[in-house]
């Protein structure tokens, strides 16, 4: 028990190794609650959602663009089938706790749609601008890439993301919604770094 405690503390203690440049990406699915003004029309009760990402990581800033979403039903629960999509650009910051683990935030600018899946096809219900915070966890793995090689190590990674995100949605026919969604995701990344 003393060693396990003695490895446990050495792991918390230890410092992050240097990163340099690394490009990333992954993919995780979670599920969501919508708030504001999307919680007076929507639910998202036994859906699902999902977040796509891609970026560039110096040291312990990243520059990330994201795709994610997720599905919706009225809050009646009559009508299934729709489902916000977003597009996001922003930054993300770590904070190593160990070699292995470290703790993130991020913060984004992002676009949605709202789209309704009907019987002839996708429709785009409204749309418009927001933004997108989270924080998380992540641990990481890494592996040194033999030499000679353009990449100096490759890696995986297990994260858990809360969110939230805010929208102002917009449609010629019918009115504006400010609201937003809640979000956790789990998910996993894969990276390269030179």
């Amino acid at each position: 028990m003393r060693r396990a405690a003695l490895v446990l503390a050495l792991l918390i203690a230890a410092p992050s190794r240097a990163r340099g440049d690394s490009l990333y990406d992954g993919v995780g699915i979670g599920t969501a609650a919508p708030r504001g003004e999307l919680a007076q029309r929507f639910s998202a009760d036994g859906e699902v959602g999902g977040r796509a990402h891609v970026g560039w990581r110096r040291d312990d800033i990243a520059i990330e663009g994201s795709f994610f979403g997720t599905d919706l039903h009225t809050a009646g629960g009559k009508h299934a089938g729709y489902s916000t999509l977003s597009f996001a650009a922003g930054v993300k910051g770590y904070a190593p706790i160990t070699p292995v683990v470290a703790l993130f935030a991020r913060a984004a600018l992002d676009y949605t749609w709202l789209v309704a899946n009907e019987p002839g096809g996708v429709t785009i219900d409204s749309a418009g601008p927001g933004w997108d915070l989270g924080t998380g966890v992540e641990a990481a793995w890494r592996w040194t890439v033999p030499q000679p090689s353009p990449l100096r190590c490759v890696g995986t990674s297990l994260w858990l993301d809360a969110g939230i995100q805010h929208m102002h949605l917009r449609s010629p026919d019918a009115p504006t919604i400010d609201g937003g969604l809640a979000e956790v995701t789990l998910g996993f990344s894969f990276d390269a770094s030179w």
